[in-house]
This record gives structure tokens, C-alpha cells and sequence, in this order.
């Protein structure tokens, strides 16, 4: 059962799309970002213009086309320059951990996100939920896959962009963990903010029990033997027992 209290705070946000409570989730890594995860004891977050999709918060062609019907004479056109200038701004102060929910590995994948050393991390909805301490403000939800030519996109909340992405990546399936304006919440560490003063930092670590995040940790299935055992004993090295395995993916063929 998820605590009342979490403090994931999707459960009433009508932009989130909540997984089972037992959806498995999973982080495709390389072993230098699995470290910095132990090492910091907390989860990365992105910020949302760095994640390689440049529609990143964006709106849908079909919002530009249809908010004169949707909004008539109730807001003028200036305030929706306003609201449309504010919109790309956020792009740059909403974090982001991206997350593929399946019940099994995915070739694809490991093939996109991880190199022949890769790592991946296995959680569940419901483990995410309870990992974060009560400091945290964030919200987890699917992605939903729409037509930016035809789809409209909600625009009652300042999320709405997030979890949505173009139907070319629906084969992502993706899960978010979405914080946002977190360079002024504690229990974090900002990342390349020094960079450059007057912007937003790179990411933000959040502080997270990686005990209860993380249920079984898999190495990638073009692995060498040995590279098992090199995460097993870093795992072990900072204090956790997390299973690690071979991927299911690297069993030979039977014929």
C-alpha cells in the first residue's frame, strides 16, 4: 500500500498518469553515472532543455491553432504571448529523471542508453514513491504519446508539457519524476550551476533512499563476465545489497 504521506505528490495532479502501484520501472545507465548515484546517495534529475528532445515543454501546433476557439475573447492575445514566453522559460527550470516502465528488459533499450558496460536499474512505481524523504516536492506519471499536428495539450498547469512527447517516441514508454524551480528546495545538490551564474543548474541530485528505490540492479547482456562482479563489489563497497545480475538478455540460444 502507498503511505498518505509520501511525499510524491501526483496522487490528485490531474497532468500525471500514476503507473500500478507495482509497475516495474526501469534507468538505463553507464557504471560512471551508477557511481555518482551510490556515491551521492541520491537520483539525478535533468534539466529539461538538456534531455535531447527539443520539443521539450513545448506546446502542440494544434494549441497554437485552436486557442482562438478554446479561449475566444476571455484572453487577449498579448496575454497569451505572455503565457506561451513564460512556457519556454520553464523548459529550463523543470528537472527531470526518465524512467522506461516494462514488465521485462528492453533490447531497444539498452541498445540507446547504455553501452556494452551499461547498468540498469529496476524499481517499481510504488518503490519510487516511498524513496524520497518528506523535503521533496515531486511528481512521477507516464508520458503520453500524441500528434503535435492535431492533439491539443492541456494548458490548465505549467506539467502538462512534460508529459507529453511526440508518437515517434512512444517506444520509450517512459515514466518522469518531474521537480520543478528545485534550486531553492533543500536536500539537494545543484550540478553546473558555477558554469555559468546566470543560468539555471545542469540538474539537481535528489536526495533519495536508494534501499528502498532500487530492487535489482542488471548489467548490460554484451557485458564480460567480470563486469558483474566489478558492480557487485562497488555496491557493496558503499553499503548496499542490491541483487546484481547478468541480463536475462545474454542466455545463449537453445536450438
Amino acid at each position: 500500500m502507498l503511505p498518505s504521506d509520501s511525499p510524491v505528490n501526483d496522487s490528485q495532479h490531474p497532468s500525471f498518469d500514476r503507473p500500478p502501484a507495482k509497475a516495474r520501472l526501469w534507468r538505463y545507465l553507464d557504471l560512471p553515472k551508477y557511481l555518482a548515484m551510490l556515491d551521492t546517495g541520491s537520483l539525478w534529475f535533468s534539466r529539461a532543455d538538456l534531455l535531447g528532445d527539443p520539443f521539450e515543454g513545448s506546446m502542440s501546433q494544434a494549441n497554437l491553432r485552436l486557442r482562438p476557439a478554446v479561449y475566444g475573447d476571455q484572453i487577449p492575445a498579448s496575454a497569451l504571448e505572455t503565457m506561451a514566453a513564460f512556457r519556454a522559460q520553464e523548459v529550463r527550470h523543470t528537472y527531470i529523471s526518465c524512467w522506461h516502465e516494462s514488465e521485462y528488459e528492453s533490447a531497444a533499450m539498452w541498445r540507446l542508453y547504455s553501452s556494452g558496460h551499461g547498468i540498469a536499474v529496476q524499481t517499481t512505481y510504488e518503490r519510487m514513491r516511498c524513496a524520497f524523504d518528506y523535503l521533496s516536492d515531486i511528481f512521477v506519471g507516464r508520458v503520453r504519446y500524441v500528434d503535435y499536428t492535431r492533439d491539443w495539450i492541456s494548458e490548465a498547469d505549467s506539467f502538462a508539457p512534460f508529459v507529453h512527447k511526440r508518437l515517434s517516441f512512444q517506444h520509450e514508454r517512459e515514466v518522469r519524476a518531474i521537480v520543478s524551480d528545485f534550486t531553492r528546495r533543500p536536500g539537494t545538490e545543484e550540478v553546473g550551476v558555477g558554469l555559468d551564474r546566470m543560468s539555471p543548474p545542469l540538474g539537481v541530485a535528489v536526495v533519495a533512499d536508494l534501499k528502498e528505490l532500487i530492487e535489482e540492479v542488471r548489467v548490460s547482456p554484451e557485458a564480460p563476465s567480470w563486469f558483474a562482479g566489478l558492480v557487485r563489489g562497488a555496491s557493496d563497497r558503499y553499503g548496499f545489497e542490491f541483487p546484481i545480475v547478468q541480463s536475462e538478455l545474454s542466455v545463449d540460444p537453445v536450438y
